[in-house]
C-alpha cells in the first residue's frame, strides 16, 4: 500500500483470490461453521441415494469431512476443516446464521408480466437439497 509494505488481511487475500478466478466463491471456507452445521440426514441421502455411492457411517467425522473436503462442500483453512460457501447452501441446516445474504426471494404474478400486483411473496431460506425418494423417480 503506497510507500508501506504490510501483510494482507484474511479477507483482502481472498478478494485478490477470488479477482484472479484461482478461487471461486462457493467453495471458499465459512469460518465459524463446522460440520455439526450440516444436515448429515441430506448429506447421507445425497451421496448414497443421488449419487449412488459409499458414504462413511454418519458417526466417522474424519470420514465425511475427507469425503465433503473431495467435493468442495467443506475447505481447509490453516489447518482447519470448515464447510464452504456452497456445502453451508446446499446442506447447512441454518445457512443465514453464517451466510446473512442467502435466501431467494420468489413472487407469483397474475400474469407473464412482472407487476405491483404480485399474488404471493415468499423468501425461501434453509437448505437447497431437498431430502430424494425413490418414489421422485417412479412419479
Amino acid at each position: 500500500m503506497g510507500s508501506t509494505t504490510r501483510d494482507a488481511t484474511n479477507e483482502e487475500e481472498a478478494r485478490l483470490y477470488m479477482q484472479s478466478g484461482r478461487l471461486p466463491y462457493d467453495r471458499k471456507a465459512v469460518p465459524g461453521a463446522t460440520l455439526d452445521d450440516l444436515d448429515m440426514r441430506r448429506l447421507v441421502n445425497y451421496f448414497r441415494d443421488v449419487r449412488r455411492q459409499d458414504c462413511p457411517d454418519p458417526q466417522d467425522r474424519a470420514g465425511w469431512e475427507r469425503l465433503l473436503v473431495n467435493t468442495d462442500l467443506m475447505a481447509e483453512d490453516r489447518g482447519c476443516t470448515m464447510p464452504s460457501v456452497s456445502g453451508l447452501l446446499l446442506f447447512g441446516t441454518r445457512p443465514k446464521k453464517y451466510l446473512l445474504q442467502a435466501g431467494i426471494s420468489a413472487v407469483a404474478y397474475p400474469g407473464t408480466q412482472k407487476d405491483y400486483a404480485a399474488r404471493a411473496r415468499q423468501v425461501l431460506v434453509g437448505p437447497l437439497v431437498s431430502l430424494f425418494s425413490a418414489a421422485q423417480t417412479a412419479a
